[in-house]
């Protein structure tokens, strides 16, 4: 074999080996760039889930705290300050309760568990509030029936409130 030859034979083999290794780079380049972008958009979806975890437990909240303090005043006001809270609480939860809604379905990507969780605290906070809401509009016709009747509400508000702060840590936490 002629020397002129081996070297061609050398460039070319070199050539396609360079070739190659360009190509390979730059498929493991790309290949990385998607994982970091799709790492990237799982984090996002993750926190942007956990934020609205989080936003949906303090409205839940805000619904409870309103629930507990007419509830509250029914056990110490006299009645006129009881109906004047009565009022106050129904145009909060008029306000809150679209607000709620909303933050749910912001919610609703959540894990199927968190998810029933959430949907049984809602259910709960919906019918406390009906029920609650149908004892202040008998504040005019029989206060002496209905005032006990709500403050009764303050202690389960309370402890709808524990259980949601608890049953939310426990998903964060679990979550991590």
């Amino acid at each position: 074999m002629d020397a002129a030859l081996v070297g061609l034979i050398g460039a070319i083999a070199g050539a396609v080996a360079g070739l190659g290794a360009s190509v390979i780079a730059g498929w493991q380049q790309r290949l990385g760039e998607a994982q970091r972008w799709h790492q990237g958009r799982a984090d996002e979806v993750w926190r942007t889930e956990r934020q609205s975890l989080i936003d949906l437990t303090t409205l839940i909240a805000t619904g409870c705290q309103a629930m507990a303090w007419v509830s509250w005043s029914a056990s110490v006001m006299p009645l006129k300050g009881v109906q004047k809270e009565s009022l106050i609480y129904n145009n909060r939860m008029r306000e809150l309760l679209p607000r709620i809604f909303s933050a749910q379905a912001a919610a609703s990507g959540l894990n199927e568990q968190t998810y029933d969780t959430i949907q049984a605290v809602i259910a709960r906070l919906i019918e406390m509030d009906t029920e609650l809401g149908t004892e202040c509009t008998k504040l005019d016709s029989s206060p002496k029936t209905a005032l006990p009747k709500i403050a009764t509400f303050e202690s389960e508000a309370l402890r709808l409130m524990r259980e949601t702060v608890e049953t939310v840590r426990q998903h964060l936490r679990s979550a991590n």
